[in-house]
């Protein structure tokens, strides 16, 4: 790795705390695809969250800059996974529930241009919400640029923890006309049980776009046609977060119990990825 590169990761580290068993480790403050990616390959990113989040940027509540990201957090930490696999680790997220926090995130870098691409993880929560407002746990947001002055930057794709039941929701269209739609799954968060997803975006402006979406195996969501914005000043692929984006408590003045969420074994493949390679497991 170059200096250049390094200095851009941050130069982050990873120790043992062993009190506590947790690892604490620094993530990047701004990562560029080429840094991230190896698109030569099937599966051009993976992280098993055995060493620190240096692949990755922290996304916490309204620190939205390089300059205001923090490298590190308390609410993201890595830890055991706790599933049975000896060995096999998971990033804990937490928004603490006290007024104004709202987002615990990490997040990989958009790649120009308009790709075929797979995604593949497990998330596990520990407790079920009661706000029907729910939140979310996945997204694939756009990068907006000037246009993010005059529209809502809502995620193109995301996967939702409505109320106790899992659902994903989609926006397309122009930034001044989004067009929004909800796919409920009808099936339940079930509280300590990991879910798997795989997901298969050919992200696209036109009818040749699709999206198909995976749960434990089985092929929940199969949609053609447009899945991201037009007329915006450059093309990216939409651009991965995970953790917890909770949007109802933005503007709140009340404190409640923190939410938890816990993910692990993060997978991007090409468009010569199958679901097979991709599948949690494989």
């Amino acid at each position: 790795m170059s200096k250049t590169i390094a200095l851009k990761m941050g130069l982050a580290m990873a120790f043992f705390i062993p009190t506590t068993g947790i690892y604490s480790q620094l993530a990047s403050r701004k990562l560029e695809a080429v840094d991230t990616y190896d698109t030569k390959r099937p599966i051009i990113f993976s992280d098993d969250f055995k060493g620190d989040l240096r692949k990755w940027e922290l996304s916490i509540d309204a620190l939205y800059t390089p300059e205001q990201r923090p490298l590190s957090s308390p609410l993201v930490k890595i830890v055991p996974a706790d599933d049975g696999i000896p060995g096999k680790m998971a990033v804990r997220f937490e928004v603490p529930g006290t007024p104004g926090t709202f987002r615990s995130e990490i997040a990989l870098p958009a790649e120009q241009g308009l790709h075929d691409r797979w995604y593949a993880e497990r998330v596990m929560v520990p407790t079920v919400p009661t706000d029907e407002a729910g939140y979310i746990v996945m997204q694939w947001h756009a990068v907006m640029g000037e246009a993010a002055l005059t529209s809502r930057n809502f995620p193109n794709l995301a996967i939702w923890i409505d109320g106790d039941e899992w659902t994903i929701r989609r926006a397309v269209g122009t930034p001044l006309n989004i067009k929004r739609d909800v796919k409920p799954l009808h099936t339940f968060a079930e509280p300590g049980k990991w879910t798997d997803w795989v997901v298969h975006a050919k992200w696209s402006k036109g009818d040749d776009g699709e999206i198909q979406i995976w749960q434990n195996g089985v092929l929940v969501w199969d949609v053609k046609g447009p899945n991201c914005y037009s007329e915006l000043p450059t093309d990216y692929t939409p651009y991965l977060k995970t953790g917890i984006y909770r949007s109802s408590r933005k503007e709140t003045t009340n404190s409640e119990e923190p939410t938890v969420v816990y993910v692990s074994d993060v997978k991007i493949g090409s468009a010569n990825a199958t679901y097979k390679i991709m599948a949690p497991g494989h």
